[in-house]
């Protein structure tokens, strides 16, 4: 069973200025699935231990918030327009489409210019989105669920506002040309739902072939709930 990983991943280069050395932040969310073969199955397994192989992903990021060092403020930043600092916290606003399989962000997030430091938390708010993308969702994903009845291919569709929370408290110092992973670990996003149960007792509903997993009836009255619960507790701040 592959771990599946939503990764967000600071990259910081190096050359110094002014008093404190400053690198350029550049930022990418994907979904990384080792191995790298686009025919291996990234399996989560859900409350029954059915194994549901997630192929496709998309999500709504409104802001990212990055708080900075203990040692440095907001007059150590200069705000730009993709970039501003209020209470000693950097946010970069969105709202970003972001593919979690490519990890291609729409529109781009930009490289930002930031201090050199070691830095303990980042925020990151998913959000429904606005008018048409993702029409009005949160998440969206696809695959396919090994259920008993065999392959069944599903899709997600989920509206929520909530912040994923990625800390490490002795801080991770970040360098020339070093990387610092912000993982959300997909493995475990169904594991509080007995998803199989529902589509074999019929309290999620089928499009044709198809079961949607959102809110049904029964054990899964709550399913966008749970997926959200999960998420917030997956956060994982790690160097890449």
């Amino acid at each position: 069973m592959f771990r599946i990983t939503t990764a967000l991943t600071l990259l910081l280069a190096a050359p110094g200025c002014g008093g404190s050395a400053m690198g350029p932040l550049d930022i990418s969310i994907r979904m990384a699935q080792p191995p790298i073969d686009p025919a291996a199955r990234s399996e989560a397994p859900d409350a029954t231990g059915a194994l549901f192989a997630i192929e496709s992903a998309s999500a709504v990021v409104r802001h990212i918030r990055i708080d900075l060092p203990e040692e440095l403020d907001c007059e150590d930043i200069e705000d730009d327009d993709d970039a501003t600092c209020a209470e000693d916290t950097v946010e970069i606003t969105g709202p970003f489409e972001i593919d979690l399989v490519t990890g291609i962000s729409t529109p781009p997030l930009e490289a930002i210019e930031l201090p050199l430091g070691d830095w303990k938390r980042v925020d990151v708010r998913l959000d429904d989105g606005e008018g048409d993308v993702l029409d009005g969702n949160t998440l969206v994903a696809s695959g396919i669920a090994s259920l008993d009845s065999g392959d069944t291919p599903f899709e997600l569709a989920l509206k929520f506002n909530e912040d994923v929370r990625f800390e490490d408290p002795d801080g991770i110092s970040f360098g020339g040309g070093d990387a610092v992973l912000l993982g959300l670990d997909a493995g475990s996003w169904f594991a509080d739902v007995p998803l199989a149960e529902c589509a074999e007792d019929e309290d999620l509903e089928f499009s044709g072939d198809t079961l949607m997993i959102e809110d049904g009836d029964g054990s899964c009255s709550d399913v966008e709930n749970a997926i959200k619960e999960a998420m917030k507790r997956s956060g994982d701040l790690s160097r890449d």
